[in-house]
């Protein structure tokens, strides 16, 4: 009894794990050629690597069932983003990734982007690799680090774009490529297989992390999430274990030593002398390099930190156009008048998304532009049942003596205008105090000769002069009589229309004006006029 009881436990025990193999959650893990963190083994088809051995150690915790799917690093995305893996290791963050990935809060390992060359290749600085033809890993946030250096120094490089690392280091073995990109874990493990050699160039350290498909898999994030975070707080985790045993299996693989061979120890001692050399070098390079990478990273921080304060204190609105019209960048101050938000902008040419009054003259000012020329002009826009005036200036943009696109400036000159328009109504209520003064002076004039005709008339009739008083009470009326005709002027000006013009005889004016001015005086005029029938003055 006792023997059957042990002998249908062993038999549970061996059969156990097949009976509870439906209760393993499957996390499938897209993986490709990156020696020594997960690669597939030629002779076997196996996954192996560090990183394999560190989610072997997770899916022992968790009760998980890992499965590869292999493939190239841009396979392993399109598989993430179509749900055929759950999820991929060694993905760097960038904008574009975080759209369609959530990254672990902790990462795997800090890596950087080295640039290698063959052997025989004089290249050692990045300038040195202008017109290269370049081998990179399709997909690889290394090449993209890479190319963004190389435009911004003009390096009109070709591209060769691969499937993964060791396609890139074959590439420069057999003289396909002049200079490749890959990670500096990878460079480090297999240049000494590809007869290359790692160049001066060393881009930006970068995290890599575990990654799932955006809005999905969250509790697998959170898992590896939660033992990285573990594993960082540890000096001796699994993931770094795991690497230290890897890094020796490929150090095992380079420096083979026969035992009985008795020049063997001598050589086995060179070589670890000049491979202590050479890591003291290489440490003090790295050293050096690091150096100058945090400068350069400095640098570059104060430098955008200037520029951004610069921008976020420009009220203009900025508009880059390339070539054929359309927006590539939108700066814009957060009260500014757009009709469509700066991501809405980009990419369309400016015929898709201004009115067509405005589309026509910005059409005109573009065609000045790409003939080399400057162009200005202003414009109304509507907001909010408000007239806003903007005035646009257009800078084309040159690159190597081509013309490669158009800055417009634009600025809301709205208050500018409101300000202007005050100050010419300003200027004409000052014009209209001036003549206001000027009337008043001549209406002062007039009412003094009528007060000193009416004084000389009174005088004259009390001294029984009835002709000469008749007379000087015609004076009166005369001047009554302009006064009259200056008030007609006066209502005609304040009411807005156009004087009554007309031809007339000066010479009764003359004579009135001299009379009345020397009225009351010992002077008498004399008037002496030649005969010009007025008729003959019209044209």
């Amino acid at each position: 009894m006792v023997s059957i009881t042990l002998r249908a436990i062993i038999v549970f025990l061996l059969f156990a794990p097949l009976l509870f193999a439906d209760s393993l959650r499957v996390v499938r893990v897209a993986s490709f050629n990156y020696p020594n963190a997960i690669f597939q083994d030629p002779s076997t088809g196996k996954i192996k690597g560090f990183f394999v051995d560190a989610l072997d150690s997770i899916a022992h915790a968790e009760n998980w069932k890992i499965e590869f799917v292999h493939g190239t690093w841009a396979e392993g995305l399109t598989r993430l983003k179509n749900g055929e893996v759950d999820v991929v290791t060694s993905a760097a963050k960038t904008a574009e990734r975080e759209l369609f990935m959530n990254f672990t809060e902790n990462p795997l390992m800090t890596v950087w982007s080295e640039v290698y060359v063959p052997h025989s290749s004089s290249a050692h600085g990045i300038l040195s690799m202008k017109g290269f033809r370049i081998a990179l890993m399709k997909s690889d946030f290394n090449a993209a680090l890479f190319k963004d250096v190389a435009d911004k120094f003009s390096l009109q490089c070709t591209y060769l774009e691969l499937p993964d690392h060791e396609a890139v280091f074959s590439a420069l073995n057999g003289g396909e490529a002049d200079a490749g990109i890959v990670n500096s874990n990878f460079g480090a493990a297999r240049a000494f297989r590809y007869n290359v050699k790692v160049t001066d160039v060393v881009l930006n350290p970068f995290d890599i992390h575990f990654a799932v498909a955006k809005g999905r898999n969250r509790d697998i994030l959170n898992t590896l999430d939660k033992h990285l975070d573990t594993w960082h707080q540890s000096k001796k985790s699994p993931l770094q274990e795991a690497r230290q045993r890897w890094t020796r299996t490929e150090s095992d693989q380079v420096f083979i030593i026969p035992a009985w061979v008795s020049r063997a120890l001598l050589i086995l001692v060179t070589i670890l002398l000049i491979a202590f050399l050479f890591i003291l070098m290489l440490r003090m390079r790295v050293r050096k390099v690091t150096r100058e990478l945090l400068n350069s990273t400095a640098s570059l921080r104060e430098s955008e930190l200037r520029h951004r304060t610069i921008l976020t204190t420009i009220t203009d609105i900025i508009f880059v156009f390339d070539a054929n019209g359309c927006f590539l960048d939108v700066h814009a101050p957060a009260n500014a008048k757009l009709l469509m938000s700066p991501d809405a902008i980009k990419g369309k040419r400016y015929d898709e998304v201004l009115p067509p009054y405005l589309s026509n003259e910005i059409g005109k000012a573009l065609l000045l532009t790409s003939q080399g020329a400057e162009a200005e002009f202003d414009y109304e826009l509507t907001f909010e049942q408000s007239i806003h005036t903007f005035s646009a200036k257009l800078f084309p943009r040159m690159s190597d003596g081509h013309f490669s696109g158009t800055t417009a400036v634009v600025r809301d000159i709205t208050e500018r205008k409101k300000a202007e328009a005050t100050l010419q109504r300003t200027q004409k209520l000052e014009s209209i105090g001036i003549l206001a003064g000027g009337i008043a002076h001549d209406f002062n004039n007039l009412l003094g000769g009528i007060f000193g005709y009416i004084e000389s008339a009174r005088a004259k009739l009390e001294n029984q002069k009835t002709e000469s008083a008749r007379e000087t009470l015609g004076k009166i009326l005369t001047v009554y009589d302009r006064a009259r005709h200056l008030t007609s002027q006066l209502l005609t000006f304040s009411k807005g229309g156009a004087p009554s013009k007309q031809v007339a005889d000066l010479l009764p004016l003359i004579r009135d004006t001299v009379n009345f001015a020397l009225s009351g005086s010992n002077v008498k005029p004399s008037f002496d006029f030649p005969s010009i029938p007025v008729n003959t003055l019209i044209d």
